[in-house]
């Protein structure tokens, strides 16, 4: 196992106790939070004293986080060094995978074959279900055209509704019989079979977009399509004035005080 003795990064620092600095830290913001809490302002005086305490939590913010990166530091030199190691004992595993379950690997092409022989073997197994109900419906027509004839129609009725679900099952043979492919289950562990992940591409964007037009006036909203949020805020907070005319939206500002300390 990889630890801090055995690697050349230093030691990480304790963090079983807190520092002294931290605990002065916190409270000179927890101080100075209290006084924003209580903070009005009402006058010029009063909004000069509230931009002096406001420069004064980001800069004791600022000196926190200060503090928190000489803990992080060592700490983010051992992980990365262990990670990068583990990654190197790892590697040979992802192409040893892929050869063997991957999309195109010896599992997937031999499931595959074995999926396709299932296919086969259910598609044999409906034909002779089928045939079978289909002579036995032929069968029963028969014998109700001979009872008929010989002028006994209460057991020719029996014998039509004998044909009649005979080929009721022949049309619902196919449903009832489906293929069955075992999954393969390793010596020591382990088990694989085929995988189906359905996908989507879109191949008419044109007809997609009306579509979700015809969604959005029909108050269900969009679908699949979503807006680019990120590109329309890279135009809001754009330097280019005026901004440009986008059907549907509407740039604006939203104002905040901005502080430096």
């Amino acid at each position: 196992m990889a630890t801090a003795s055995n690697l050349s990064s230093p030691p990480p620092p304790s963090l079983a106790t807190r520092s002294s600095r931290e605990v002065e830290l916190q409270q000179r913001l927890t101080d100075l939070c209290g006084q924003a809490s209580r903070c009005i302002v009402d006058s010029d005086d009063a909004a000069e004293r509230a931009t002096t305490l406001a420069a004064a939590i980001k800069s004791q913010v600022k000196a926190l986080d200060e503090d928190r990166q000489t803990l992080v530091r060592p700490l983010n030199g051992v992980v990365a060094e262990i990670n990068a190691r583990y990654k190197r004992l790892v590697e040979p595993a992802d192409p040893a995978i892929k050869h063997l379950a991957g999309p195109q690997g010896q599992l997937t092409l031999w499931n595959a074959r074995k999926r396709r022989e299932a296919e086969e073997a259910a598609r044999r197994a409906r034909e002779e279900a089928e045939r079978v109900r289909l002579e036995e419906a032929r069968r029963a027509e028969e014998e109700a055209a001979r009872l008929r004839a010989e002028g006994d129609p209460e057991a020719a009725r029996v014998a039509e509704m004998q044909a009649s679900a005979a080929l009721q099952e022949a049309v619902e043979v196919p449903e009832s019989i489906q293929p069955k492919v075992a999954a393969t289950r390793g010596t020591y562990g382990g088990s694989s079979s085929i995988q189906r992940i359905g996908k989507a591409e879109v191949t008419d964007i044109a007809a997609l977009l009306e579509w979700e037009l015809a969604n959005v006036r029909a108050g269900r909203g969009l679908q699949f399509v979503a807006v680019d949020q990120v590109a329309l805020g890279k135009v809001a907070r754009g330097k280019d004035e005026p901004k440009p005319t986008v059907p549907g939206v509407r740039f604006f500002y939203e104002e905040s005080s901005r502080v430096w300390g």
